[in-house]
């Protein structure tokens, strides 16, 4: 049963969620996410890559200007942007 882009990606990480429309599995697909990444070795936050809250600001400037930005459905405004990157330290 086809509902979507996403079908296929969260099938695999929750065989349960076959069935569902793709508004009702949105919000597992965060915690889905989680697991698979710990399941593979990848948990890991930017403090593991020797980040601090220091690198912050930089970083989020450096993150607004990648030549593919501007392909991205929502773009965040520099505050969130911040926000983002703090929340992954």
């Amino acid at each position: 049963m086809g509902f979507g882009r996403f079908e296929i990606r969260r099938t695999c990480a929750n065989p349960n969620l076959e069935e569902v429309r793709d508004s009702e599995a949105a919000p597992a697909c965060p915690g889905l996410l989680q697991e698979f990444l710990v399941r593979i070795g990848l948990n890991c936050s930017l403090k593991d890559f020797g980040l601090s809250k220091a690198d912050i600001p930089e970083l989020a400037k450096q993150s607004m200007i990648l030549p593919d930005y501007s392909n991205n459905p929502k773009v965040p405004t520099p505050a969130q942007m911040t926000d983002i990157i703090t929340a992954a330290l």
